[in-house]
């Protein structure tokens, strides 16, 4: 792995139902399944502990808790701090990747609809405020989001092919981080960048109080001599196979730092989570390709102080939040179970795990969040497995499930 001094990186310079409170004091953990054929496509929380989650039905009818959504398709719901359904509603023909929670208790949805990036605001009713895309010549998503507690506006991040305005795509796939604005949905492109190969960006973070940090992979699918990328600090090449990377610009898109992650076949960042001044990040690498099921590593670190190397079989990590005792979780899916793991923030030390997993059921992880006490995660299991006391899932059908887990002390 390519380094820089302490660091394995090389740095550049949501119809309101009623439904009671769930006893989290009592049990210090609690399970929502949704019944019915369905997949979690992205879970956020809000400054309270509520949460937001979105995903796909494939089946007539859903139902979580008291609520229930008639047909199939895209749908998005919101619980309150306690855990309870506030709405669930349908979304419409939406790839939804990322959720963000604003300040008024509005949801901000990014994805792809039409081939194009979509971002969509509701209201904290459910009810849809705007929704804006992203228009060209060739295709782009949004994979992540993040709002700013300040203002409210928020900056999506995700990739693009041809041109986007009078910008043109250099290779397979570039970069694009974009500011929108909160009360409008209006698009603001602020920064591009990528080179000859395919150039994904997974993750953004604000680091206040004006520091926007992208995570993402560059130099897929081509010959490293013509992998190399200007993240704006001069042209960097890809070792062997894609490399993953942070970048942190300023509000107004100048390239303020890169640090570079690169190993053996191919690396990403997937993940991001800052706290007190640092950026924290977790990164799948040694891939036999990129979003692989399996692969040899997952790498945790705090950029340019510490990084921890875990291997397994088939590990890799899809999330990571802080929880209220500033302990860092990271989700991952290892072998055929679930797993969260917590981190000390200031060395990396491990500070204890919880994992679900069935007999004949395979579960699989898709975001983690903060809440009161701990945190909440959402899956999907395709068969039957035991969470919290409880029987969740069927055999032979998908179901998707959030946990909450409130007794987080190691």
């Amino acid at each position: 792995m390519r380094a820089l001094p302490l660091l394995a990186f090389a740095a550049l310079c949501a119809c309101s139902l009623g439904r009671s409170a769930r006893t989290f004091a009592e049990s210090g953990c609690e399970v929502l399944p949704l019944i019915g054929n369905a997949w979690p496509a992205a879970l956020a929380a809000d400054a309270d502990g509520g949460l937001a989650l979105a995903g796909e039905s494939a089946g007539p009818r859903l139902i979580a808790g008291s609520a229930a959504l008639e047909g199939s398709g895209a749908f998005l719901l919101r619980t309150d701090p306690g855990g309870a359904i506030s709405w669930i509603r349908s979304i419409g023909a939406v790839r939804t990747m990322a959720l963000a929670a604003a300040p008024d208790g509005a949801t901000l949805l990014v994805g792809q609809a039409q081939k194009q990036c979509l971002a969509t605001k509701f209201d904290s009713r459910g009810r849809e405020l705007w929704s804006s895309r992203l228009t060209g010549d060739g295709e782009s998503a949004c994979r992540a989001v993040a709002v700013d507690e300040r203002s409210a506006d928020a900056w999506a991040v995700g990739e693009f092919t041809g041109s986007i305005g009078p910008t043109r795509s250099a290779g397979m796939s570039d970069v694009f981080v974009l500011k929108i604005a909160g009360a409008t949905g209006e698009m603001r492109l602020l920064r591009t960048f990528g080179g000859k190969g395919a150039d994904l960006a997974n993750a953004v973070a604000l680091l206040p109080p004006d520091n926007v940090i992208v995570g993402g992979t560059f130099g897929a699918y081509v010959d490293a001599s013509v992998s190399e990328v200007n993240f704006g600090r001069g042209g960097v090449r890809a070792s062997d196979g894609a490399d993953g990377f942070l970048v942190a610009l300023s509000a107004e898109g100048g390239t303020r730092w890169t640090s570079v992650v690169g190993e053996q076949g191919d690396d990403e960042v997937v993940a991001l989570a800052t706290r007190d001044g640092a950026v924290h990040a977790a990164a799948n690498v040694h891939r036999e390709r990129i979003g692989a099921r399996c692969g040899g590593q997952v790498v945790v670190l705090r950029n340019r102080e510490w990084a921890k190397v875990e291997e397994d079989e088939c590990l890799a990590a899809r999330a990571a939040a802080f929880d209220d005792a500033s302990r860092l979780w990271v989700l991952e899916n290892a072998g055929r179970a679930l797993r969260a793991r917590a981190f000390s923030p200031a060395d990396g030390a491990p500070l204890g795990s919880r994992s679900w997993s069935g007999e004949r059921a395979a579960v699989r992880g898709v975001g983690i969040a903060r809440v009161p006490g701990g945190f909440a995660a959402a899956a999907v299991t395709d068969g039957e497995l035991v969470a919290c006391g409880k029987p969740v899932g069927n055999a032979g059908e998908q179901t998707t499930f959030v946990v909450w887990v409130r007794d987080v002390a190691p």
